[in-house]
């Protein structure tokens, strides 16, 4: 924690100090910590370090309450009654109003002022004084003037055009005091001679002007009166720039200081002893060059103007032609050219008249016939008035002027944001990183560190340079932006005004959506992730939809009212039918947009043309004709060469030339090759019909003027060796081309899988149509090729080919939809693709190849195996087929192929080559001679089964790898010796029985020292508690004929494998008395769950005082799962308690059964539910007889004991497995299967239940049970085979048995008063 020192001790002689002393100590307070502590050790501090004096003032106070001198706020507020005297508010608003800016003053010193003096005031709206005040009061009256024009003028706006205002003059003064048409000069002298020179005092030679941004050299102290103002002032702050002499009529000097030696207004332009610097000497034969005539000596001579010239020359030819040569003088300076050192014979003095006034400068003459231009120097002709400095407008990265822009989403559209940034391949990382520290400079975009609920992905582009572009994916962005729907001009709007215009000049603005500034909630809209962190844009990106109906309002805006002055969004036109209107009009127009902020592309401005390339179109005087690189692809488009190629070709001229009046005559000479009788010759006739063709198909009616507001359809195709494309826009149903593309494959294009080459003609024909496509709200993306449709539009990255993925990133900039017609449709790229150009250059070629490199040498593969990997697919069985596959196109039908190569069928097109080896979208393909080590290379570690899946994932794949790598981890010992215990399995409840005391559940509890055997009927859960003197079975055996005297004898009776259960005694007991015995899964307690939850019950039983007492309130109480109570089902009747009770509810009621079966079934539907739920249970495929297992009970820690299954009983999940230590009976969750069978086939033994300790023989097994295969390891059992070897005991089943009848044959009917009851007839 840094240490802080209080504020200095506060002046008592300054009260008025008061409020500012106090806010300083309160932020040491805050940062000290101080604000933590005892009040009483805060009093101490403030008073203390406001020194010695406060203690006297603080014992003079007097507090209201007993307690107050201890509390930090009444002690602060006591010092502001002292220090702070009540104003006098008359007197604060007098000084308000009196206030004005002072001079020197700035637009924020005055402001802030303002509103300190305005601070107590009390005036009701200080926002609306303020504002009055700063209007009146600013010194710039021009300004005040428009202010109290504006009708809404805020505090806010008011402040931002003083800001403005300010800034905009500073700019200019800036600007004024550097030559920016300055020449460099290797050396220069003293400031003073700048001072007094043609260029003023704030001028500088080339190179060493001034540059934003450059630090400044140091100057010393001006101690000399300056010789242009005669005054003192810092340097380059003369007074006298750009004003005019009153004497000589001279700019940059007073007339104090002028040196002129008559009074008749000759202004002298003076040059300093430096080395002069000259530009073209020669003639250049340039028309555009700008010339005036001169009477020099009595003679008229004509000069050029050359802005490059440091001093004015004549030749030598020139010089002896005059009327009179004027002595020469010599010249200490270097005359120097862009060839070299130039020789002089000296200078003289000269001085004529222009435009009514004189002018004197010095003249060099330079020998040899080479001369042949007479130059005037830059200074003179600025002082003559021929030339003007005028501000740049070109500039990159400016900001419009006006309201930011705000992006209205539509609130029904969820936000979408990427945590993770997309791959970048390394080499273009610090390309990358240079463009993003370059557009965080310009202030483009800016860092955010903020949680936002937008974030896109970039995609990296490379330009032509070598350098990239950040293309932001902001589809996502765009499905939730409102449009404006601001009308979009085009084309065929502005041709018939530019009739009769000769003269064209083009504007473009620079990088301009980036000019328009974003409002703070918008920038957080378009927040991207980059492997550098997460940027915003502050300015409008490229990839909003609503950009371009945006920047059109605003350029309509600035440039409404001017005649001759056209803009289709960032390209402005201007034209006229003469010189002189045109250069009017580009005047106004350049003046608008100066004053609008925006800034011009200077490499792609064109000026005073008599043709000029706009909007895709050529513009000249004699009209609007298509760009030539439009239809390039049809006008080099090389004849046919068979009967195939002229069918692929007329069907093109068919398709795009229905609206060209008699086209079956000028195709005559071609269509006549197509009849069977004619020999294929293409002579002379056929070539002069072609090239009409070509012709007639690249020009109005055939190719439209782009409208941007028409739908617009991209249609691409791809050949084995080239690519071919068009844009068509929708007029009146009918879609009509605006340009035509096409191109040859490189060497390595055509070694591309053929989805790769239709994502390849895809993506290169929305970028060679950009100029239509970009920002537009959506188009539609035309292929014949069905598997990239899904590719585009809804896949995943991920899962496409490696070069396609690439591809695709660099589509994401686009707003489409891709779509599939059949090839028959899609008749102009198919035959653009097969007669392709061939002077191209690619621009993806090495941009996907340095993605896949750094793809795969990214993999967890060394260079090594990646070689051995090539060499074993290159001499693998099947591999070679699939990559002739690949390149060449697969079959139609998988029947087709051999049976080897069906497996890849389903994955083919996904399928691709780089460099000799096979990829499966970003994993590479294993040759099968591997396969086996790259499996226990997978496994390393013995990852489980989904762990390695992943990680297969990350780099291999083959048919089948899922399925292998189970068996691989399925098989591995180890994995199946430590692995964990299973999940537990869907609930299955018992079925409740048809009436009580058949099916009783028992079990032994031991509590407090003592045993007691515990018992439950399952239908109606009874509970009956027997103390027991000894946990034998003899003992047990005597309770449950106890019971069995009172209740009747059960048809089953569930039990744990307890001894005092499984021993021969009781198996003698089971028999004599005719009660079926049934054992849950030895360590698997719920599967008699009656029996464990009457322990849970008769345990809460036995705490109690009074244990019988609270044994009949159990028994009297009803059951939530049946809505009776225990009592009440078993005997009929409720049981009289402590609890009062009406007589008439004792009476025996047998109320309807089937409610008490509903609602038992509801009760254990839902605990079935809640347990499934809870326990994340998952269902265990069935073992079969033969499988090899492991063993595991719960309590037990790894699967040691391995086994064979022997036998099961489905309906319980209960087998037995046969050990090396013997036979074991076990759950289906402490069996974990290992692998196929031990034996050819074995029929399944099953056993009525889960606790049958009577095995059915293996030989015969029951009617009832299913046999099945040893080879159906994957076969689930039968759904109608539950309950194997189980007797059917409900009571529809009892219902359906056929009647009982006597000897008689009298059939015996049920009482109807034994309705609810399932009773069995014994004759």
């Amino acid at each position: 924690m840094p240490k802080f020192n209080p504020p200095e001790s506060f002046n008592f002689e300054r009260p008025s100090d008061w409020q500012e002393w106090k806010e300083r100590f309160a932020r040491y307070r805050l940062a000290s910590k101080l604000h933590k502590d005892d009040e009483d050790i805060q009093i101490s501090a403030l008073i203390y370090a406001m020194g010695r004096q406060a203690e006297h003032i603080f014992k003079s106070f007097v507090f209201a309450t007993d307690g107050d001198d201890k509390k930090y706020d009444r002690v602060l507020e006591k010092f502001d009654e002292y220090f702070v005297p009540k104003r006098n508010t008359i007197h604060e608003r007098a000084r308000f109003h009196l206030r004005v800016q002072n001079p020197g003053e700035s637009v924020e010193c005055f402001i802030r002022t303002l509103h300190e003096l305005a601070e107590h005031c009390n005036f009701d709206d200080k926002s609306e004084q303020i504002r009055d005040r700063l209007v009146i009061g600013i010194r710039d009256k021009e300004l005040s003037e428009k202010m109290q024009l504006r009708a809404d003028l805020t505090l806010e706006k008011a402040c931002e055009m003083a800001r403005n205002s300010e800034l905009v003059k500073s700019q200019i003064k800036d600007l004024q005091s550097n030559n920016l048409d300055a020449i460099s000069h290797p050396k220069q002298n003293t400031s003073r001679s700048q001072a007094a020179s043609g260029s003023g005092a704030r001028g500088y030679t080339r190179g060493q002007g001034h540059r934003r941004g450059q630090r400044q050299p140091h100057y010393p102290r001006q101690t000399k009166p300056c010789t242009a103002c005669n005054r003192k002032h810092p340097p380059q702050q003369c007074p006298a720039f750009g004003r005019e002499c009153r004497k000589c009529g001279g700019l940059n000097h007073f007339k104090v200081c002028c040196r002129s030696r008559n009074d008749r207004g000759v202004s002298e332009v003076r040059d300093s002893d430096e080395t002069y610097f000259l530009g073209s000497v020669t003639d250049c034969h340039d028309t555009e060059a700008w010339y005036t005539k001169l009477r020099i000596c009595g003679r008229i001579i004509p000069f050029k103007i050359d802005t490059g010239a440091d001093i004015s020359i004549i030749s030598e030819k020139t010089y002896k032609s005059l009327s009179f040569q004027p002595k020469l003088s010599a010249v200490t300076s270097k005359l120097q050219t862009p060839s070299g050192n130039l020789e002089c014979l000296g200078k003289f003095k000269i001085t004529t008249r222009f435009r009514g006034k004189a002018y004197s400068f010095h003249v060099a003459v330079i020998p040899g016939s080479h001369v042949q231009n007479n130059l005037l120097s830059r200074s003179v002709a600025s002082t003559m008035g021929l030339i003007s400095k005028v501000d740049t407008i070109v500039e990159h990265y400016a900001m419009m002027k006006g309201e930011p822009v705000k992006i209205e989403l539509r609130p029904e559209v969820p936000p979408y944001c990427v945590t993770t940034a997309r791959r970048i391949p390394f080499p273009l990382m610090p390309k990358v990183k240079d463009e993003l520290d370059r557009l965080e400079r310009n202030g483009i975009i800016r860092k955010i560190t903020e949680p936002t609920d937008w974030c896109s992905p970039i995609v990296p582009v490379t330009k032509r340079n070598g350098s990239v572009r950040i293309c932001v994916d902001l589809k996502r962005l765009n499905e939730a932006v409102k449009r404006e729907h601001y009308m979009l001009p085009n084309l065929e709007d502005i041709a018939p005004k530019l009739s009769g215009a000769t003269v064209f000049s083009k504007l473009d603005a620079a990088c301009g959506f980036h000019q328009v500034p974003l409002s703070e909630e918008s920038q957080k809209l378009t927040t991207f992730i980059t492997p550098f962190g997460r940027y915003c844009y502050t300015r409008m990106p490229f990839g909003i939809s609503s950009a371009p109906e945006i920047f059109q309002r605003r350029i309509s805006e600035i440039l409404s009212g001017l005649d001759g002055v056209e803009s289709i969004i960032d390209d402005v036109i201007i034209y006229g039918k003469t010189k002189s209107e045109h250069d009017h009009r580009l005047d106004l127009a350049m003046q608008r947009i100066k004053d609008s902020g925006i800034k011009l592309n200077s490499e792609k401005c064109e000026f005073r043309k008599d043709r000029i390339e706009y909007f895709g179109h050529i513009i000249s005087k004699d009209g609007v004709l298509p760009n030539p690189e439009r239809v390039r692809a049809i006008v080099e488009m090389p004849p046919p060469e068979n009967v195939a190629d002229l069918r692929r070709i007329i069907g093109m001229i068919t398709y795009l030339g229905r609206f060209i009046p008699d086209l079956s005559t000028v195709m005559n000479p071609i269509n006549s090759l197509l009849k069977t009788d004619t020999a294929w010759s293409w002579d002379q006739p056929q070539i002069d019909a072609f090239e009409k063709v070509k012709q007639l198909i690249t020009n109005a009616p055939v190719l439209a003027y782009y409208d941007i507001s028409k739908p617009t359809v991209v249609s691409a195709d791809a050949s084995s060796y080239g690519v071919g494309a068009a844009i068509f826009q929708q007029f009146d149903n009918e879609l009509k081309p605006i340009a035509y593309a096409s191109r040859t494959l490189t060497d390595s294009e055509k070694k591309y899988a053929q989805i790769e080459k239709e994502c390849l003609a895809g993506v290169w024909a929305c970028e060679k149509f950009e100029r239509y496509l970009s920002g537009i709200d959506s188009f539609q993306l035309i292929t014949d090729h069905k598997p990239l449709v899904p590719l585009i539009n809804t896949q995943d990255l991920n899962k496409a080919p490696l070069r396609c993925q690439r591809l695709l990133m660099r589509l994401r900039r686009f707003n489409l939809t891709a779509k599939h017609v059949p090839g028959k449709q899609l008749v102009v790229p198919d035959t653009l693709s097969r007669s392709p150009i061939s002077d191209f250059e690619s621009s993806t070629i090495e941009d996907v190849s340095a993605y896949v490199d750094c793809v795969i040498h990214n993999k967890p593969l060394s260079d090594t195996k990646l070689k051995e990997i090539k060499a074993c697919t290159s001499t693998d069985p099947v591999l070679p087929d699939i990559m002739r596959y690949t390149l060449s196109g697969w079959q139609n039908k998988e029947s087709s192929l051999f049976p080897e190569v069906k497996p890849y069928f389903s994955s083919r097109y996904e399928i691709s080559i780089s460099d000799g080896i096979l990829l499966y979208r970003d994993r590479l393909i294993i040759p099968e001679a591997m396969r086996e080590d790259v499996l226990k290379a997978i496994h390393t570690g013995h990852l489980g089964l989904n762990k390695c899946r992943e990680r297969a994932k990350l780099s291999v794949w083959w048919p089948g790898l899922s399925q292998d790598i189970e068996n691989l981890v399925r098989n591995c010992e180890f994995c199946n010796i430590n692995k964990g215990k299973q999940r537990s399995e869907p609930l299955k409840t018992t079925t409740l029985p048809s009436r009580p005391w058949v099916r009783i559940g028992a079990d032994l509890c031991d509590f407090d020292g003592k045993n007691y055997l515990v018992v439950m009927d399952y239908f109606s859960r009874f509970l009956e508690i027997a103390y027991l003197d000894a946990i034998t079975s003899d003992h047990v055996i005597g309770k449950l004929k106890n019971m069995f005297s009172r209740w009747g004898i059960p048809e089953q009776l569930v039990s744990d494998n307890g001894t005092q259960f499984t021993s021969k005694s009781f198996k003698d007991f089971a028999q004599s008395y005719g009660f079926q015995q049934i054992f849950s899964s030895p360590h698997y307690p719920q599967a008699n769950g009656e029996a464990e939850i009457a322990v849970k019950i008769a345990k809460r039983i036995l705490k109690q005082p009074d244990i019988f007492l609270a044994l009949m309130a159990y028994r009297s109480t009803p059951i939530s799962a049946t809505g009776k109570s225990p009592s009440e089902l078993l005997m009929g009747r409720r049981i009289r308690t402590t609890v009062p009770v009406s007589p008439k509810q004792l009476q025996p009621d047998w109320s309807c059964l089937t409610d008490v079966r509903n609602r038992d079934g509801i009760a254990k539907r839902r605990m079935r539910r809640n347990f499934n739920r809870s326990h994340g249970v998952q269902s265990l495929p069935p073992l079969i007889i033969g499988d090899r297992v492991r063993l595991k009970t719960d309590k037990e820690k790894n699967w040691h004991e391995s086994g064979v299954v022997t036998s099961a009983n489905y309906h319980n999940r209960s087998y037995e497995v046969k050990t090396q230590r013997g036979t074991f009976r076990r759950n289906r969750r402490h069996i974990q299967f290992v692998g196929g069978e031990v034996q050819e086939s074995l029929p399944i033994r099953a056993y009525d239940a889960d606790v049958d300790t009577d095995r059915l023989p293996v030989s015969e097994p029951p009617a009832t049970c299913k046999t099945v295969p040893n080879n159906a390891k994957d076969v689930a059992l039968p759904s109608n085979t539950p309950n194997i070897c189980e007797p059917e005991t409900t009571p529809e089943a009892v219902s359906q048995q056929s009647p009982v009848r006597t000897r008689s044959g009298r059939e015996v009917k049920k009482p109807s008063y034994l309705s609810d009851y399932i009773t069995e007839v014994f004759v």
